[in-house]
């Protein structure tokens, strides 16, 4: 038997021994295994910059590599969302293109999460020692000017608010006496004795150190072929926009010149060594994307249906209750929301509560909570600390909860309030702008039109952080002088300008623009975006040698038709506006002036005076001023109008009037004639009409004297007998008086129903 056991060993021990020595053997065979295709390490130089307008730029890496290589290369981390999205590598003699990697980002929250002490939400001391509870500590506390050590394990952290003071923080700590509260304003030092929570304390604030100081990936490019071959590398990453600066030289005796500048910094942290240079003044379209930090999607919790338990349902009130307010003591519910107490109650204080629960008058998730009875009786010595992190009363529903704003919520609060202000002045700003364009004579308009191309001759050497004028155009121009006068401008004196006409072949992008007269400086002007041709105003100092005058605009009116259309009158005017410009050259050259007159709806230039040009809201009028003279122009401008009136309401002076016009048709006449007559037929039976019941009326008041009078007066007396006889007339012509008013009313009628069955009728020319 001990034979058997003994030989059973030895098989054992043979196994084991077999299987260490393959494992071995594995282990020396698998760096010859990756020996027999060594990754070389290869370079690509940068050769070509493409530079946009809209703050983006195209850069191309060109090199050789053989056989299977790597290139590493290193990138700003705010670049890296930019190479995920735009990088294109291209082995020019198909080769495989491999995998591309670079360094990873994990959350910096998620990796301060990891760590023993949460550092993630800018936690507060009496927060991170709470977070170290069971923890041994030596402590350094002083109390009256006097500094004692002590030792023990944390036990936590208490706060407590007293009803006329500010909230009081605490250190419950067990000591070799027993359980001490320490205030925690009296602790000035605290030293983990546990070397693990030390080391992993400093750890975390290594990794905080860190995210500050990792401002640059490593991105590395895998291609896989036989021999050299040339591979190119294209990507698109943000870069300051390059931007067009312009000189104009003005000189009497030859061409005038146009020199063009491009304004180009490079930023990165790369010296360009005889790069391929281009300037695009396009506009394509490019956003960024966060693609480059790891995106993790929180998944639900689902409770085990073994484990759920059914929960006593809540009931409505019936009718009487005060619903959603339960019979409780300490009168802390408000609100209805007994649903959400249940669920805070049931999650041990640890979710929150989402309902209207009230506790002294201060909030508790979706409620209040603060000092004086409630549920809970006096909350005075509530402690915070006991809720835990991501409990409302800890201070926030985030994970990892806080009691007060982290410094990165303060600076975003910051922030939104800035954005506010800059919209604001932005929107100002815009303002002032459009008030300009709108008062100035040279309309600037984005018009960049089609993509161009500006290409540099000669390479291009930028060391970085550095910036440079790179000249892109130097070539004549035709420029005329002129001086230019926009009365909102200035109401007195034109501007010094030029009207240059782009005679380069290439299109301008915008840009300031220098003007050189005579060897100096003559003003600064601004160069809009200019097509191959096309001519602009330019405007670049004050000519206060040319002085303009405008007058008042003269308005007259002409009559010129007149009709009748199913009873309105139409009368056709044209009104004639003329305003007129005293010119004054008092300097001793001539002067060609550009006047920018405002064009107006519906009215149009006429006269020998007609403007040389028109933008959308301007005329612009160009008149020869010789030197010393005054001279006086005019613009003239007429406008059609039609007025209506109604016939039925024309007075008869009107009407007489109209009848009287020179244009006026022996039609028209004859029928306003008749209009007339009918009319004077009306007002006279008006006028008799009145004076039948002004007479009426004096019947009326006759009678009435008399009848009071008889009252008063012997019914045998011969003057009684007297006004019974002239009661009796009264009466008789008070009866006339009423039928001839019942007739002047009648025939009133039928004279206005037939007056404004004509007029409303009528039509004639």
């Amino acid at each position: 038997m001990r034979r058997t056991y003994l030989f059973l060993g030895l098989i054992g021990a043979c196994a084991v021994a077999s299987a260490v020595v393959w494992r071995a053997a594995l282990r020396s065979e698998a760096p010859r295994a990756g020996n027999q295709a060594p990754v070389a390490s290869a370079s690509l130089p940068l050769t070509q910059v493409i530079l946009f307008n809209n703050g983006i730029g195209y850069f191309q890496r060109e090199g050789e590599v053989e056989g299977t290589a790597r290139v590493d290369l290193t990138f700003p981390a705010t670049d890296v969302n930019d190479l995920i999205k735009s990088l294109v590598l291209q082995d020019v003699n198909k080769g495989v293109i491999g995998a591309i990697s670079y360094d990873g980002q994990e959350p910096i929250e998620r990796s301060l999460r990891s760590f023993s002490l949460d550092l993630t939400y800018n936690p507060t001391f009496g927060q991170l020692l709470n977070q170290a509870r069971g923890e041994k500590v030596e402590i350094t506390r002083e109390v009256g000017g006097a500094s004692t050590t002590v030792t023990g394990t944390i036990v936590g952290m208490e706060s407590d608010a007293p009803p006329n003071g500010r909230e009081e923080h605490s250190l419950n700590l067990l000591a070799a006496e027993g359980m001490r509260r320490v205030p925690l304003a009296q602790v000035q030092r605290v030293r983990f004795l546990n070397p693990t929570m030390e080391t992993e304390f400093r750890r975390a604030l290594e990794v905080l150190s860190g995210s500050h100081n990792s401002q640059r990936r490593t991105v590395s490019l895998h291609v896989k072929g036989e021999g050299k071959r040339a591979v190119k590398l294209g990507y698109v990453v943000e870069n300051p926009i390059w931007k067009a600066t312009y000189r104009l030289v003005l000189d009497k005796k030859g061409r005038p010149t146009l020199q063009g500048w491009a304004v180009v910094e490079n930023t990165s942290d790369e010296d360009w060594k005889d790069v391929r240079m281009a300037l695009v003044s396009g506009r394509p379209f490019s956003f960024q994307m966060n693609l480059y930090p790891p995106v993790f999607v929180p998944r639900p919790t689902i409770e085990p249906e073994m484990l759920a338990s059914l929960r006593p349902p809540i009931y409505q009130a019936s009718e009487g209750e005060e619903p959603g307010r339960p019979a409780m003591p300490g009168g802390g519910l408000q609100g209805g929301s007994q649903l959400g107490l249940q669920a805070g109650l049931q999650g041990g204080f640890q979710g929150g509560f989402q309902g209207g629960l009230q506790i002294g008058g201060a909030q508790i998730g979706g409620a209040q909570v603060g000092r004086g009875p409630g549920l809970f009786g006096d909350l005075t010595g509530f402690n915070r600390y006991q809720m835990g992190p991501g409990s409302p009363l800890f201070a926030s529903s985030r994970e990892g909860g806080r009691s007060r704003l982290s410094y990165e919520e303060l600076l975003a609060r910051r922030n939104e309030q800035s954005g506010k202000r800059a919209e604001a002045r932005a929107k100002a700003r815009d303002l002032g702008k459009s008030i300009a364009e709108g008062l100035s004579s040279l309309p600037i308009e984005d018009e960049s039109g089609e993509t161009y191309r500006y290409a540099i001759d000669q390479k291009v050497s930028l060391p970085r952080q550095k910036s440079a004028l790179l000249p892109v155009i130097h070539d004549g121009v035709q420029v005329t002088r002129v001086s230019i006068y926009n009365k909102p401008i200035h109401a007195k004196f034109p501007l010094l300008g030029v009207k240059l006409k782009n005679t380069t072949g290439q299109p301008l992008m915008q840009g300031p623009l220098a003007v050189f007269d005579g060897g100096a400086f003559a003003g600064d002007a601004r160069l809009p975006d200019l097509k191959p041709d096309e001519e602009r105003l330019l405007s670049y100092a004050l000519d206060l040698g040319l002085e303009v005058k405008p007058s008042a605009p003269a308005q007259s009116d002409e009559l010129l038709n007149v009709l009748i259309r199913r009873g309105e009158l139409r009368e056709a005017y044209r009104r004639t506006s003329v305003q007129e410009y005293v010119v004054r050259n008092r300097s001793k050259e001539d002067r060609l002036l550009v006047v920018s007159h405002p064009v107006r709806p519906e009215w149009k230039v006429i006269g020998k005076d007609q403007p040389a040009a028109r933008s959308r809201d301007l005329y612009r009028f160009e008149w020869k001023v010789p030197a010393g003279k005054a001279l006086r122009f005019a613009v003239t401008e007429e406008n059609f109008h039609v007025v209506g009136r109604s016939v039925g309401a024309l007075r008869d002076a009107e009407l007489t009037a109209l009848i009287e016009l020179g244009v006026a048709t022996e039609p028209f006449k004859k029928a306003l004639l008749v209009v007339q007559r009918q009319g004077a037929a009306i007002d006279a039976n008006t006028q008799a009409l009145a004076q039948t019941r002004a007479q009426l009326k004096e019947v009326t008041d006759e009678q009435a004297r008399v009848r009071g009078n008889m009252y008063n007066l012997p019914s045998n007396s011969a003057i009684h007998k007297r006004y019974v006889e002239k009661f009796g007339e009264l009466e008789t012509a008070l009866e006339k008086g009423r039928l001839a008013v019942k007739e002047k009313e009648a025939l009133h009628l039928r004279l206005q129903k037939a007056y404004d069955a004509y007029t409303s009728q009528l039509s004639v020319k």
